[in-house]
């Protein structure tokens, strides 16, 4: 039993996870290198994205927008966030778009306040949109209270863009697309 037990101990010894300490004075500051290893590489609209309405009955979005590292793992940054619908059956250029929204994550009040810790995304709220988001939300609130959903099955289609600075500290854009179907 002994021995075992001397066994797992000495492959603890070579696991990479294993922090163990010197007992000497602190490594040499971060180079220039490593500075942003954990800037963020990618973008995501949440598939947690939901249209609802509020208490007039004015639809808006519930989005929820994820940045991933180079490794996959999420991330806070500082940047802009703009988010564009699509026109309605015109998918194109974001010259062309239906609405527009801005989000400045650059101010750190505002980006901690955006930010979910629960999901790890910012969430956001969008209003403003287009009456063709009523029924969508109307069917996406009747879901949600456990009824059927009747009515014209409709689409819109979102782009999330981030724009940060990356790794190597050039300005980086950061693109994803969503299909909200309803």
């Amino acid at each position: 039993m002994l021995a075992a037990a001397m066994g797992l101990a000495g492959c603890a010894g070579t696991d990479p996870a294993v922090v163990r300490g010197t007992g000497g004075p602190a490594g040499p500051v971060a180079s220039s290198a490593a500075i942003k290893p954990f800037a963020p590489a990618s973008v995501s609209i949440f598939p947690l994205t939901q249209l609802q309405l509020d208490a007039e009955g004015e639809p808006w979005l519930l989005l929820f927008v994820e940045l991933q590292d180079r490794w996959g793992d999420p991330v806070k940054a500082v940047g802009w966030l703009t988010v564009y619908l699509e026109p309605e059956g015109r998918p194109g250029s974001v010259s062309d778009h239906e609405a527009r929204w801005d989000i400045d994550l650059t101010d750190a009040s505002v980006n901690s306040a955006l930010f979910d810790p629960v999901t790890r995304t910012y969430r956001v709220q969008l209003g403003g949109l287009p009456l063709r988001a009523v029924p969508m939300a109307q069917r996406s609130e009747q879901r949600r209270a456990g009824g059927s959903a009747e009515g014209i099955k409709n689409t819109m289609v979102f782009r999330a863009m981030f724009r940060t600075r990356g790794e190597s500290g050039d300005e980086l854009e950061l693109w994803d697309t969503f299909r909200l179907e309803s």
